[in-house]
């Protein structure tokens, strides 16, 4: 119920703004971005008119490959970005829904100057072109550079948190590193508080919308 909640927030905001591409990331590790990544994807791919790609925009640790048992050495992105692969040789659907998946693929030995290459937004820019919705899971903000590249091509980010792993100081320092006209709100995952303590909005009057609502997500 409340990735449904998401996601209808999102598509209302989508009406008075652009907003294609939204990357999901977190401050640290072991907050849940995947499981709100996966998630809010198949929420979106519900929808009869609009397409929905879910891309593992994490290039050193892919984890939504195994979530939808598919093999970590399954060609995606790395070999699209190394010009190994065409793009449509790497989506993927999912059984049983209309989403389609593209996989990180192999670990490459420096992710950071594959996406640094510069084939990374013109790959994002073809997707763009078959996709109304594109989900990217990436990885935290904290200690990496590679979510940071992956903002600057996004419409919106939003930052999942999870209570009890996240400290306070460690939130306020990545949304310091979040520009805020692309920042959307913070997701809390598994929280036991009632829904009204964790309502979310978005950070700094440049922001290009709000997602007004909180959005609980728990495993």
């Amino acid at each position: 119920e409340k990735f449904r909640v998401l996601g209808l927030k999102l598509r209302h905001l989508r009406e008075r703004c652009k907003l294609k591409r939204i990357v999901i990331t977190s401050s640290i590790p072991e907050e849940g971005k995947s499981l709100v990544a996966s998630n809010l994807a198949l929420n979106q791919s519900r929808s009869k008119v609009l397409n929905t790609v879910l891309i593992d925009g994490d290039l050193r640790q892919p984890a939504l490959g195994s979530r939808f048992g598919f093999s970590r050495n399954l060609a995606g992105l790395s070999e699209v970005l190394r010009g190994e692969r065409q793009l449509s040789e790497v989506v993927y659907k999912l059984e049983g829904s209309g989403l389609r998946f593209i996989p990180a693929g192999v670990t490459p030995e420096n992710p950071i100057e594959l996406m640094q290459a510069g084939r990374l937004a013109q790959v994002l820019e073809q997707i763009e072109t078959f996709f109304d919705w594109i989900i990217i899971d990436t990885p935290p903000l904290r200690p990496l550079a590679d979510t940071p590249l992956w903002m600057k091509l996004a419409d919106g980010v939003l930052l999942v948190t999870r209570e009890g792993v996240c400290e306070k100081k460690q939130l306020e320092r990545a949304i310091e590193l979040v520009d805020r006209s692309t920042m959307l709100g913070v997701v809390v995952n598994s929280c036991d508080s009632n829904e009204q303590k964790y309502y979310y909005a978005r950070y700094g009057s440049s922001a290009s919308g709000e997602v007004s609502s909180s959005a609980q997500a728990e495993n």
